[in-house]
């Protein structure tokens, strides 16, 4: 059976792995963007077959580059905590071919690229393509399919499950957000699985005794999310929690004899002014220095705060004179 599929102006041919049918005994399958379709192959046409050989289609992982989100420059491992080439997306069971097609676009967006189905209902490829736009295509081609969720699992260190529906057998033991800070170690060195389960049931007990954790999404109320959201925010959190840490720059930090020099002001100021009791000022004065060292202070903020105490003193000066106010230049 041929599907066609417009994919005008690249001549270059793509191959992806289908789920095989029942009885096994489809011919191997390619997609070439010449002729727009896809179908048995023909000839010579395909350099890579990708047949349903053995019981379980597979397809070679080839080597995968890390991306950042909205960025498609290959970062180095020093640039990012998280190992984004470590973390695979698992969606067991989907029955609706636009939902897949909507989470390789969200992972795209978010800088994921190894998705994995496991017994896809329903991979009408031409409804796959009309969500997977753009670049997304390419995870779409590289995507895994096997026909059992162990044998997809087995080479995973670490499996995340998903489930909206909490229960005595299927506690939330984390969020996304808390989850992404979780793989920063978790991610370096091995492999990892954040499975979901089918649209309108989600995972079942038995298939989440396969995770190593659950994770759930907090909502107001109506737990129910479409399957590419969930996804989606799931990415969205890896993505910060992978995002490069540029430090800034800190402006120089006043130094001891500054700091001191200053509380010496203040504590002359505030007793000249009756703010501390003079007969005990160093434990008034102690409040002070705490309120004050809750935020590093710079240079220039002793340089402003010992410019307040020159005004004070130079007024309370001229009230003690007589004078009351300052001449306007």
């Amino acid at each position: 059976m041929v599907v066609g599929i417009p994919l005008p102006g690249d001549p270059n041919p793509i191959e992806l792995e289908l789920p095989r049918s029942r009885g096994g005994t489809e011919p191997p399958y390619f997609i070439n963007r010449q002729r727009g379709c896809l179908g048995p192959q023909v000839g010579g046409e395909s350099q890579l077959q990708v047949a349903p050989t053995g019981g379980t289609t597979r397809r070679a992982i080839r080597p995968r580059k890390r991306y950042l989100p909205g960025n498609d420059r290959p970062v180095m491992d020093k640039d990012i905590p998280v190992n984004l080439a470590n973390i695979s997306i698992v969606l067991a069971e989907t029955q609706i071919p636009e939902n897949v097609g909507s989470v390789a676009r969200a992972m795209n967006n978010m800088g994921l690229r190894h998705l994995i189905l496991v017994s896809p209902e329903n991979c009408e490829l031409s409804r796959v393509l009309k969500t997977a736009t753009g670049s997304s295509i390419d995870i779409i081609e590289e995507m895994e399919v096997y026909d059992d969720l162990p044998e997809a699992l087995g080479p995973f260190n670490y499996v995340v499950g998903t489930t909206a529906r909490l229960g005595t057998q299927r506690p939330a033991l984390t969020n996304p957000r808390r989850l992404a800070q979780d793989l920063v170690s978790i991610s370096q060195d091995n492999r990892i699985a954040i499975l979901f389960g089918p649209e309108d049931r989600g995972l079942s007990n038995e298939q989440l005794r396969y995770c190593h954790t659950i994770a759930t999404v907090p909502t107001a109320g109506f737990s129910s999310l479409n399957l590419a959201q969930a996804v989606m925010i799931f990415c969205y959190e890896i993505s910060l929690a992978a995002a490069p840490t540029i430090p800034e720059p800190l402006p120089r930090l006043a130094n001891r004899f500054e700091l001191e020099g200053m509380y010496d002001h203040l504590k002359e100021v505030f007793l000249k002014i009756g703010f501390i009791n003079p007969e005990n000022p160093e434990h008034w004065m102690l409040n002070i220095r705490r309120f004050l060292s809750r935020v590093p202070l710079r240079a220039r903020d002793v340089r402003i705060i010992r410019g307040i105490c020159r005004q004070l003193d130079w007024y309370t000066d001229q009230v003690s004179k007589g004078g009351g106010k300052r001449k306007q230049g």
